[in-house]
């Protein structure tokens, strides 16, 4: 019953669709199409490119079921050309994520430098030529080729023209060796100190500056990226670049710490920029690069770059990326060493199929994903066979929890959960004195999950021995009327037989009629949103706090804006905060419990979150995690 995130995602590809009748209702144009024989939902939603749900949504008869020759209403899918900008912004935002995580990386790489003492590893930034293999690279930097996958793990599997690795290159701090080949990331002296590769020392006759002209779409990352310097370096000569930089502001750029090939030339443009950057499937440690034990997450989420038209999906999964960052941005600042591996899982099985067989996979210790309830038994059986802990954060279904101790649900689908936590509410807190009405609507089916919930409650409610009342609209029920079940100067709390909110609205009229005469609440879905509904007071049970702390929330958007230049797009609940409040939970676990953490605890208890706190626990002995901690939200009439 408890269906928290409904995502509308699809990863169809549209067809032609211009041969199709127009018809425009309240204001709205559809497409109208004959339902041929043998088609189905899923068969039509992929012709058209829109997900199915959209389509059940303004046809409420095909919930019955499909039948040849039915005329339906296919909503159009507005401008593609938007749509295909939508995917080239994202595709440039989650570069800039990498981007960020790339500035990050040389951060924790320095910061691991100054604490060394007898050993330095210096890193030679080597971009790969066409046709160089792995055996010639560590040949020409006199590596062995293990070496160069430990630090590099995605060249294991292929090595593409224009790919930039990291050569380890060690020495002891007696000496600091000068005949270096590649870009040498930092040397370190014996005393600890930094020191400037010779190739990045300013020259007499060079400006100690030069300017740049802010273009469309860049950002100081990418700027910063483009020069080879830190945000930093940038913001210290021009402070006004901060929190927005507008396009043709002149920036000042230090050249005192560039190399020389670093300086790009004066027609180099923004999408030349991003495409030297690696594509999103392709492992991104966004980390220490270290030989210590780091704590290893990978994200297999459904960005679909290339599917312009699941732009609102991109976006929701593009938060929550970033919010998640934020997190292991956090606890970086904590001393946690990380390493951070992310995927484009699109909405393929054979594409995520490919991601699991990657050889780096079987070491991560945390998998976050997949987005979609039809690739999670991929995921569980490699993360059963692996012993790898898996953080399922969207999907409500998730058919394998009671059998895998290794995945960690937080959207729990649990009818038994919702009903504990209802139950208590009625009986012995808020509702105690509510006068509960189970509304019992025709030609549901009994296999309806709100039915199957109404169904559950009423039991329970017997049991505890709580009386309640049923009303049927039936055409045999003449005699009752919808007075007789309610009570005046006492709430009265409504439960329909079906969780699709478009089923019950002709029957929410009915008792509307005596919504001055009575005080009326409406037990609704968390995710239901119906301009009739909004006449009722309602009541939710949702994994989301009710009410945010402000000054949290505001300390949280003044990081966010620092390192994101776009809001969010969903408003409750927000997907980046999901990320935060669930990497800010989980990172300190795995790496105070390490790879025993199935082994070691049988709930995890979180109470720092913005959105949500979490309360995981295993409901047997080989069972994984359900997130039973729940809110009861209220929202007022309209």
């Amino acid at each position: 019953m408890l269906t928290v995130i409904i995502l509308s995602l699809t990863g169809f590809s549209m067809e032609q669709t211009n041969s199709y009748p127009i018809k425009k209702v309240n204001g709205i144009e559809y497409y109208v199409y004959t339902v041929q024989s043998g088609d189905g939902l899923y068969a039509i939603s992929r012709k058209f490119g829109i997900a199915p749900e959209e389509i059940s949504k303004v046809n409420p008869e095909i919930q019955k079921g499909l039948k040849s020759g039915q005329k339906i209403l296919i909503p159009i899918q507005k401008n593609i050309q938007e749509n295909e900008d939508a995917s080239q912004r994202l595709k440039n935002e989650l570069s800039l994520l990498q981007e960020k995580s790339f500035e990050e990386n040389q951060k924790n790489l320095h910061q691991q430098a100054d604490n060394s003492t007898s050993t330095t590893t210096l890193f030679i930034q080597h971009k790969v030529e066409k046709n160089q293999t792995l055996f010639g690279i560590s040949k020409k930097y006199n590596v062995s080729e293990e070496e160069i996958i430990q630090y590099n793990p995605q060249s294991k599997n292929i090595l593409r023209e224009g790919d930039v690795l990291f050569i380890p290159y060690k020495t002891q701090t007696t000496k600091n060796e000068t005949e270096i080949k590649g870009d040498l990331v930092e040397v370190i002296t014996p005393s600890g100190k930094k020191e400037l590769n010779e190739k990045q020392l300013p020259s007499k006759d060079k400006p100690q500056s030069i300017k740049h002209l802010v273009k469309p779409n860049e950002t100081l990352f990418s700027i910063s990226r483009t020069y080879n310097v830190t945000i930093d370096d940038i913001l210290k000569l021009n402070p006004d670049a901060f929190p927005v930089l507008k396009i043709g502001t002149e920036l000042t750029i230090p050249t005192s710490i560039l190399k020389k090939d670093s300086i790009p030339s004066t027609n180099l443009n923004n999408n030349e920029m991003d495409s030297a950057l690696q594509d999103i499937e392709n492992p991104e440690i966004a980390t220490a690069i270290s030989t210590e034990n780091n704590i290893k997450i990978a994200f297999l989420l459904p960005f679909n770059l290339d599917t312009p038209s699941q732009q609102n999906a991109n976006g929701r999964f593009r938060d929550f990326y970033a919010g998640s960052l934020l997190a292991i941005k956090k606890a970086k600042e904590n001393n946690y060493s990380l390493e951070i591996f992310t995927f484009d899982t699109e909405k393929s099985d054979e594409k995520l199929k490919e991601i699991l067989a990657k050889p780096e996979m079987k070491s991560v210790d945390l998998i976050v994903g997949p987005a979609y309830s039809n690739q999670i038994s991929l995921i569980s059986d490699f993360a059963k066979e692996n012993k790898i802990n898996v953080l399922i954060p969207f999907s409500s279904k998730v058919y394998e929890i009671g059998i895998n101790p290794y995945l960690f649900q937080f959207n729990p689908n649990d009818t038994q959960i919702e009903i504990d936590f209802l139950v208590d509410k009625i009986i012995q807190k808020t509702y105690r004195n509510a006068n509960i009405v189970f509304v019992n609507l025709p030609g549901i089916s009994i296999l309806d999950e709100g039915n199957l919930f109404m169904e559950r409650l009423k039991n329970r409610l017997l049991k505890e021995r709580h009386k309640f009342n049923e009303f049927n609209f039936s055409s045999s029920n003449k005699n009752q009327s919808i007075p007789e079940v309610l009570k005046r100067n006492q709430k009265n709390l409504l439960f329909f037989n079906t969780d699709n909110s478009s089923l019950i609205t002709p029957f929410l009229k009915e008792f509307y009629v005596y919504i001055d005469e009575f005080d009326m609440t409406l037990y609704q879905e968390y995710g239901w949103e119906n301009q009739y509904i909004e006449r009722f007071d309602r009541i939710y049970v949702s994994p989301f706090k009710p009410e945010i702390d402000a000054s949290a929330l505001e300390e949280y958007q003044k990081t966010f804006h620092q390192f994101f230049e776009w809001e969010v797009e969903s408003e409750r609940p927000r997907y980046d905060l999901l990320g935060y409040d669930l990497l800010n939970c989980f990172i300190p676990i795995l790496k105070n419990y390490e790879n025993n953490l199935t082994k070691k605890l049988k709930e995890i208890t979180f109470d720092e979150g913005i959105q949500s706190d979490f309360h995981f626990k295993k409901q047997s002995e080989f069972s994984g995690y359900i997130n039973d901690k729940l809110y009861m939200g209220e929202r007022k009439a309209k």
